[in-house]
């Protein structure tokens, strides 16, 4: 017995020491990549040393793009490196450096810019196939307090500032575009200020030199300073801050706590859950882009429904769902172009969408447009409603409730929950102000409705209810705790229910 476990002992060491003796990097620095060229690769690290391995080992963070990724034990480095003594150095992770914020006044600065120069917002009003509104353009460049490059190298570029839930600026990106809103350069606004003083022979202001020492530079959503002014609004989360924009001219801006708040995160590999806790006690619907990936590498989608899972988990009372929609009708072409949400808008007429009456002249487009895959995806069955009153519940009836009728409340309410409402956005609605007073009361019936119903489905049933339940983006411990009735005391026992057992 003592020579098992001595042995066991062993083999745990070799384990420790070889096996799992680098790591990738978990600082922000990045490297050249061997793939690519860009400076987007994370190196490996010797956890014993703390030295990096040598240049090639490490993984591009363009997933969608590059999928360079060279493993140190791939080639045999690991194995070389193991029968080399080691030193008894443990390496340990850097504690969390103070964050830098940009001057609150630079946001001001270029808001208060000639926006008639900004490409970006002038292709918006003058060459899409539906030119959007002035007064939207006013209205969403105020809400987001997009700013505009009137001179230098990057001159008519948008401003995107990322300010936090409590007001500090954490970045600005500026990007330039085409006259078709494709990107042409994009940069951050310090790095774009250093260069121009470095040029003309200044000083760099010491804000700048602090700045460049935090370890993220994009460390939150954008519009994430929106949060506290709309506390209720259902959120809407993409990858570019391009496409939240275009969303909210699109869908409508968030003037009804049943109306969509769009947020974006940067890029693919951006989201992270440092960036979403801030969204707590929200319904949030992610839409990622479309992508083509390498074989055996994820896509897109597959990445941010692992990441929802991962937050559903971590963040009880809130709940992430990622539409498919794109998904469900792009074309391979468009896949390998990794066209996003924006693409597929800008194509369409956006009085469709917020429920405003085309001129009569653009009556012939409408008809074409109902023929686009896309438009056909969002008609026949929404990820995500445009306004919670499109949903319609059972007509509004006083007492006494049969149990026929309390059967349509309770389907009529599972497809609200469903769609990602919850209580205090329904108790109000016409369909159910006559059964409470509180949206706590509504929840109590809802429970109680939940028991009498849903004990008395069939196995078969059930399973159908359950599978449901996860298509809307319920985990297994939301279904047991979301809905006793169905008679399962925890998570395995609703799996073990699931496999048959």
């Amino acid at each position: 017995m003592v020579l098992q476990v001595t042995r066991i002992k062993n083999l745990f060491s070799r384990l420790t020491m070889n096996d799992f003796q680098y790591a990738l990097d978990q600082s922000s620095k990045k490297f050249n990549c061997h793939g690519c060229g860009k400076r987007r690769m994370v190196r490996y690290i010797n956890l014993v040393s703390g030295e990096y391995l040598p240049s090639q080992y490490g993984r591009c963070d363009r997933e969608a793009a590059c999928h360079y990724h060279l493993n140190p034990y791939a080639d045999g480095y690991g194995k070389e490196e193991a029968v080399r003594p080691k030193s008894a150095y443990t390496y340990k992770k850097p504690e969390p450096k103070p964050i830098t914020f940009y001057p609150s006044e630079l946001v001001g600065q270029l808001y208060n810019r000639d926006a008639s120069k900004n490409q970006f917002l002038e292709n918006l009003v003058r060459r899409l196939p539906y030119p959007l509104l002035s007064k939207d353009i006013e209205q969403v460049r105020e809400l987001y307090q997009l700013g505009t490059v009137e001179k230098g190298y990057m001159a008519g570029a948008i401003a995107f500032p990322y300010i936090d839930e409590h007001g500090n600026t954490r970045t600005i990106q500026i990007k330039t575009f085409d006259e078709g809103n494709h990107t042409t350069a994009t940069n951050f606004i310090h790095a774009y200020l250093e260069k121009n003083l470095l040029e003309l022979g200044k000083s760099v202001p010491e804000w700048i030199v602090r700045y460049k020492q935090n370890e993220l530079k994009v460390s939150c959503l954008f519009g994430a300073h929106l949060l506290p002014r709309y506390p209720f609004n259902p959120i809407a989360i993409v990858e570019a801050p391009k496409t939240a924009i275009i969303g909210t001219l699109y869908n409508g801006f968030p003037n009804e706590p049943s109306s969509l708040l769009w947020l974006a995160v940067y890029n693919l590999s951006s989201l992270s859950y440092e960036k979403v806790k801030a969204l707590a006690g929200r319904n949030v619907i992610l839409f990622p882009d479309l992508s083509k990936p390498a074989e055996g590498q994820l896509s897109a989608y597959e990445q941010w429904k692992q990441k929802a899972e991962e937050f559903n988990k971590k963040m009880p009372g809130t709940r992430f769902v990622v539409s498919d929609i794109l998904e469900q009708s792009a074309t391979e072409q468009q896949r390998i172009k990794g066209l996003d949400l924006a693409d597929f808008f800008s194509e369409m007429d956006w009085r469709t969408f917020r429920a405003v009456k085309p001129a009569q002249k653009d009556n012939s487009t409408i008809a074409e447009l109902s023929e686009s895959t896309i438009e056909k995806s969002v008609n026949a069955e929404p990820d995500y409603p445009e306004s919670w009153d499109d949903i319609i519940g059972p007509e509004q009836k006083t007492t006494p409730f049969t149990p026929q009728y309390e059967r349509e409340i309770f389907n009529s309410l599972l497809s609200d929950l469903d769609s990602g409402a919850h209580f205090k956005q329904l108790h109000g609605r016409q369909a159910y102000c006559s059964l409470t007073d509180t949206a706590e009361e509504l929840q109590t019936y809802f429970q109680k409705l939940s028991r009498e119903h849903l004990s008395q489905l069939t196995r078969t049933q059930k399973l159908e209810f359950i599978r449901q339940r996860q298509q809307a983006g319920f985990t297994l411990l939301g279904i047991v705790e979301d809905y006793p009735g169905l008679g399962f005391r925890d998570e395995r026992a609703l799996s073990q229910f699931i496999q048959g057992g």
